[in-house]
């Protein structure tokens, strides 16, 4: 409960010893031993009376709303619910545990626990222990049972009510907030809370810990749904609806009064929100490491290649005839020889017949050919632009393995995702090659 001595109990705790009867006389407080044999034998005791707590006009989500535990004397149920107790009872199950005190049953209670024990004939008795001396209650076994609602039950029985969905995978349970089932149409979580404001705020952080994402959270009243609980959902899309509003509750079962309809409505249009704003930043978000990734790659093949150059795996370059180089950065920029035909305007056969001519000219010519090999492996479906000066021809003015250096730059930053790759290959075939 909220506090069920809070609730039930208007009086705060006293201790008093059992046993002996105050009275006060002329002033003065005297003690008098009770006579044990004539308070067993001597008359019978009171008995608990269930109508008298069923006759009292009470509320059912009211009444709910004071059961943060969901879980008491089957008494304290009939106390707190009153007239609608009936629609609560076929939730409660037995928790197997049992009670070592009781409540006042009086119809205007002392405010302090009854001691229980037991009579030589082995009756359950409720002993008041105070100044008030409310007088001893006799008991049976179950009343000092306590039982507690099945929330399974009493879940599915809302959810359906509501429309409910069942969910799907496992569900989320904790000590004060309990999922019921999913609202299919924003695809969201439903939960079900007793707790107060500070209990069901410190439940939903323990649940975004876990799942931050939209939910919607029923609650009896509202009265929990505090400021500081809507400031914590609200960035989330947190939902939530007070059943009293939604529900009319009979021992009949659960009905819904038609005014779910909007707020789940306004449920939909604050997660659809929250979803759309999600989505912009996560895509913006995306394009953002893309081009990152674009631009370190970029600058990381520029570098590995400017450190190529300056280990003189390029440098074969400069002692290669103007025509020969042209060929090769054709080739490279274009992708195949067809292509690269079609750019120097030169025949075909013409650039096959060069390009034969190098596997007997050295090493630097051979260099040439296992680059064109390797161009093969990277692709010929791209090309990138090939440098006028490539095309002059003039090898005294011109930085040949600068130029190789831009035409291989524009093959590794294409959108290859293992350029890395590409480029150690190249490191590769060009190191054995130029080191002969």
């Amino acid at each position: 409960m909220k506090s069920m001595e809070g609730v039930y109990f208007m009086r705060a705790r006293k201790s008093f010893k059992c046993g002996k009867n105050k009275t006060q006389k002329k002033g003065k407080i005297m003690e008098q031993e009770i006579d044990w044999e004539q308070e067993i034998y001597g008359r019978g005791y009171e008995k608990l009376d269930w109508e008298r707590e069923r006759k009292k006009k009470r509320d059912f989500w009211v009444a709910l709303d004071w059961m943060s535990t969901g879980v008491a004397l089957m008494f304290d149920w009939f106390w707190t619910f009153g007239s609608s107790v009936d629609v609560i009872r076929p939730f409660l199950k037995f928790t197997g545990e049992k009670t070592e005190s009781f409540p006042c049953p009086a119809e205007t209670p002392c405010g302090c626990r009854h001691t229980i024990g037991e009579t030589r004939r082995d009756e359950l008795i409720a002993t008041c222990c105070c100044e008030w001396q409310c007088g001893t209650y006799e008991l049976e076994p179950a009343d000092i049972l306590f039982h507690g609602i099945d929330f399974e039950r009493f879940g599915d029985a809302i959810g359906q009510a509501l429309g409910f969905a069942k969910s799907s995978a496992a569900a989320y349970v904790s000590a004060g907030l309990r999922e019921i089932g999913t609202h299919v149409t924003a695809a969201v979580p439903v939960y079900l809370s007793l707790e107060g404001p500070d209990g069901l705020l410190r439940e939903l952080t323990k649940l975004l810990g876990l799942r931050d994402s939209p939910f919607l959270v029923l609650t009896p009243t509202g009265s929990s749904w505090s400021p500081e609980v809507e400031a914590m959902a609200r960035p989330h899309a947190g939902g939530h609806i007070s059943l009293s509003s939604v529900l009319n509750a009979s021992p009949e079962g659960f009905v819904s009064n038609g005014a779910v309809e909007p707020m789940l409505a306004e449920c939909d249009k604050r997660v659809a929100s929250l979803r759309d704003t999600g989505g912009t930043l996560r895509s913006i978000h995306r394009e953002i490491a893309a081009v990152r990734q674009d631009y370190s790659e970029l600058r990381t093949a520029k570098q590995r290649l400017e450190k190529m150059v300056g280990e003189g795996m390029l440098s074969f370059t400069q002692k290669v005839d103007a025509e020969s180089f042209k060929v090769l950065c054709a080739i490279l920029a274009e992708g195949d020889v067809s292509k690269a035909s079609r750019v120097l305007r030169m025949p075909d056969p013409s650039i096959r017949t060069i390009m034969r001519r190098w596997r007997e000219r050295g090493k630097e010519y051979r260099a040439m050919l296992e680059l064109v090999r390797w161009r093969k492996k990277v692709s010929r479906k791209e090309t990138v632009p090939l440098n006028e000066a490539v095309l002059q021809e003039k090898a005294e003015t011109v930085d040949y393995p600068g130029l190789l250096s831009d035409v291989l730059e524009g093959l590794l930053s294409m959108s290859e995702e293992n350029w890395q790759e590409r480029c150690e290959e190249l490191a590769d075939l060009l190191r054995p090659v130029v080191s002969a």
